[in-house]
């Protein structure tokens, strides 16, 4: 029983260290604990091993205790690796989390440009609803500023008004 207590206690502490999300996070850290308690058996057997040997020493004995020194040098190996790979898993993430708060900073300054062009131009911001009414002649003329008052304007007369391109439906060209 007291065996059960001490792996929960390791499996708590780890789970506390690194508080894995995701399924790959949470497999590296079962996969440490699994180490870390195999690692802590083959300590106490080796110890158990050694205790023996220094109550009188005999050939399978000795023998036992050289087969637990292996077994806790694999133990020990395969707690390292995985300590190793979980590290690379967060300092991969760690990685990734700073180029997304890079990239998020260049994102809000390329917004910020494309409100000010769109300023500049007299276009409608893009969160303000496009009107859905019918452009006035004025608002097809390619020659007239966009923010010109369409009183001021003499090219009224459909003759004089070029066509829009499909795909520049909905805005105004601004040919100051």
């Amino acid at each position: 029983m007291l065996e059960h207590a001490e792996y929960r206690e390791i499996h708590a502490g780890w789970m506390a260290e690194f508080e894995p999300e995701g399924y790959q996070e949470n497999r590296l850290v079962e996969i440490l604990i699994q180490n870390d308690w195999t690692l802590k058996l083959a300590q106490r057997n080796l110890m158990q091993a050694e205790e023996a040997l220094w109550e009188g020493w005999t050939p399978e004995r000795q023998q036992d205790f050289d087969v637990r020194l292996r077994s806790k040098a694999t133990a020990e190996r395969s707690f390292y690796r995985a300590w190793s790979a979980l590290r690379s898993l967060l300092k991969e993430l760690e990685r990734r989390n700073v180029q997304t708060v890079r990239l998020q900073g260049k994102l809000e300054k390329l917004r910020i440009e494309i409100a000010e062009q769109r300023k500049a131009l007299g276009l409608p911001e893009e969160d303000e609803p496009v009107s859905t009414e019918p452009a006035s002649l004025h608002s097809l003329h390619t020659f007239c500023p966009p923010n010109m008052p369409s009183d001021a304007c003499s090219k009224h007369e459909a003759g004089d008004v070029k066509p829009v391109p499909a795909h520049l439906a909905g805005f105004r060209k601004n040919c100051l």
